[in-house]
């Protein structure tokens, strides 16, 4: 039922109807990250200074010490747009002796 086809005793708060920002609020805070948590993060490539770079969500993080392949939990120092810097703190999975024999 649209608004304008309501009684208007059943609507009753006329600002009950503000229009969000975000498409899907609930979106919007599935994706909420903040300074101090801890994540597990899959870097999928090196970038030119050497630091691991994967995905969180919608995020692009960047950790110090990553090599390509590493399954790394590492905990969020900081988030500037949609990239969040972090440092390592385990290391779950590594590619990197995988072709030894």
């Amino acid at each position: 039922m649209r608004r304008r086809d309501r009684d208007r005793s059943e609507v009753e708060d006329p600002y009950s109807y503000r229009i969000t920002s975000y498409y899907n609020r609930d979106l919007a805070k599935k994706n909420e990250v903040k300074v101090g948590e801890l994540i597990a993060v899959d870097i999928d490539s090196v970038d030119d200074r050497g630091r691991g770079v994967g995905k969180y969500g919608n995020f692009q993080v960047i950790v110090n010490g990553g090599a390509l392949g590493d399954k790394i939990r590492a905990r969020v120092e900081k988030i500037k747009g949609n990239v969040i810097y972090a440092r390592p703190i385990s290391l779950e999975f590594s590619d990197k002796f995988k072709n030894i024999y």
